[in-house]
């Protein structure tokens, strides 16, 4: 490790997850406002109520926060990215188009966040290139909403530990459930098969069948394909195939293309455009259930599996 090199050090410390907050202020000598991103917030104490962030001392914003009575901690929840991006810039006015209500002393709260601390300023520190401000919790509000996370450069959110679940699922009596529950094979095969027969209902009212879908859905990204490679990519049977195949020429929907292949009919193009908006439309209420940070995580997951 080179403890000289500055951006080793902040990599390595960005192996540390932090919340993400906007901090804010408003300026007692002429009402004007200011914002900054700031990942360095902590509580420091109970009693008295105390917590503290830093300041980089260029900051052209230190003035006011230094000027300022109060100053408003605003954490932010997992759909704040935008907001989390629109007070990191420098310049410009951030606080342009975008809702907020005056908090003590004026300091803006923002709508949509995961928590909010006003605080009256209490005692600064030097740290450096930055300024510690600790502040006193003068009030604050807790909202139900998963907040906005920080590591590896990269922005994330909570999600809870893999082993917490199989020590819950331990807990559960041997009876009631099944001796595989706990393999991805069978997993995967379960949620697919309970996902496509709810699903079913919207293919029928097309006339289509799951095999029939899978082919056209291969030809609407490769049109061309002959029906040996229609069958590999679609993950069916030749026999499976051959029968999806010469049922969707009849309906009109697939026709021969160049080189022996087969390609989409203008009528099959539209009919899978109109399967696309019912697998939309199913996802969106068919899972309103299940957390869509954890939708985006499987899919990112089966995405690496399949690849």
């Amino acid at each position: 490790m080179d403890d000289t090199d500055p951006r080793a050090l902040r990599r390595t410390l960005g192996q540390f997850a932090t919340g993400v907050t906007v901090i804010t202020a408003m300026d007692p000598q002429d009402g004007t406002v200011v914002g900054m991103t700031a990942n360095s917030f902590s509580s420091v104490s109970l009693d008295p109520p105390l917590i503290l962030w830093s300041i980089v001392r260029e900051a052209k914003s230190l003035p006011v926060f230094m000027r300022a009575t109060h100053f408003a901690v605003n954490v932010l929840s997992k759909e704040q990215l935008d907001q989390s991006n629109r007070f990191a810039r420098p310049g410009a006015d951030k606080f342009e188009d975008i809702e907020w209500s005056s908090g003590l002393g004026g300091a803006p709260v923002l709508p949509g966040t995961a928590a909010v601390f006003e605080c009256a300023r209490h005692v600064e520190h030097d740290g450096g290139d930055h300024l510690i401000m600790i502040g006193r919790v003068e009030r604050f509000a807790r909202y139900d909403r998963e907040g906005l996370v920080f590591a590896r450069g990269r922005y994330g959110v909570t999600a809870e530990h893999p082993l917490v679940d199989e020590q819950a699922t331990a807990a559960t009596p041997p009876g009631e459930r099944h001796p595989y529950d706990d393999f991805l094979i069978p997993l995967l095969h379960r949620a697919y098969s309970t996902l496509f027969e709810a699903f079913s209902t919207h293919l029928d009212r097309e006339g289509i069948t799951g095999p029939e879908m899978r082919v056209l859905a291969y030809l609407s990204l490769r049109s061309g394909a002959d029906r040996e490679q229609i069958s590999r990519g679609s993950y069916l049977g030749s026999q499976t195939t051959d029968e999806a195949i010469d049922r969707l020429a009849g309906q009109g929907l697939v026709a021969p293309g160049g080189d022996g292949g087969l390609r989409l009919t203008e009528a099959g193009a539209s009919r899978f455009k109109t399967l696309i908006e019912h697998a939309e439309r199913f996802e969106i209420e068919g899972l309103t259930e299940v957390d869509a940070v954890d939708v985006a995580t499987l899919k990112r997951l089966l995405r690496r599996l399949t690849s």
